[in-house]
């Protein structure tokens, strides 16, 4: 664009000269002067010309280096906001396992004196149970463990023990009856 004015001033002087020389044939030095000054005019106009196309080859590849680096700009923001999204949600779920952790460690101590309580409440109650058995188990004259028990410590401490004694031959003697947990020893079962 910047070509045309000067072209079009180039042509201009030199046709102004061209006039003024044409008039007068005897200035030929003049003639001469202007057509030097086209040639530096049209040498100069292509020298524009050249500048011009370097200007603008500098000037496409200043724009295509330019639309490259802000290809990769944008790939980087882009590589960027995806990391960014990544270590959010990684961030979330940390807090997310952080938060039921916490959760989790408020029940354990909520139940923890719960439980203690209770098995020491079972504790309790089991050796109630076992004096309570122990207590009134005793005293009870139908348990047949207990007659049992009568009985052996009878055999144990009799002069002449009838169970314990073992098989005899040829006894002669007719065997005593048992006592009876429930009849009273009589004069002759105390004597032996």
């Amino acid at each position: 664009m910047k070509q045309r004015p000067r072209i079009l001033i180039g042509l201009t002087l030199t046709g102004v000269v061209i006039a003024l020389t044409g008039g007068c044939d005897d200035d030929a030095r003049v003639a001469a002067v202007a057509e030097r000054a086209a040639e530096r005019q049209a040498a100069q106009n292509e020298e524009v010309v050249r500048l011009n196309r370097e200007v603008a080859e500098g000037t496409r590849r200043l724009v295509e280096a330019d639309a490259k680096a802000r290809e990769e700009l944008v790939a980087a923001q882009r590589d960027l906001q995806t990391e960014r999204a990544e270590i959010d949600s990684q961030r979330d779920a940390l807090e997310e396992e952080r938060k039921q952790m916490a959760r989790q460690r408020r029940t354990v101590s909520l139940w923890a004196p719960v439980v203690t309580g209770l098995a020491a409440l079972v504790a309790v109650a089991m050796l109630g149970a076992f004096c309570w058995s122990l207590l009134f188990g005793l005293q009870r004259e139908d348990d047949p463990h207990e007659v049992l028990s009568e009985l052996l410590v009878e055999e144990l401490t009799s002069p002449r023990p009838v169970l314990l004694a073992g098989p005899k031959r040829y006894q002669a003697e007719p065997r005593p009856e048992l006592p009876s947990p429930e009849q009273p020893p009589t004069e002759k079962e105390t004597q032996a």
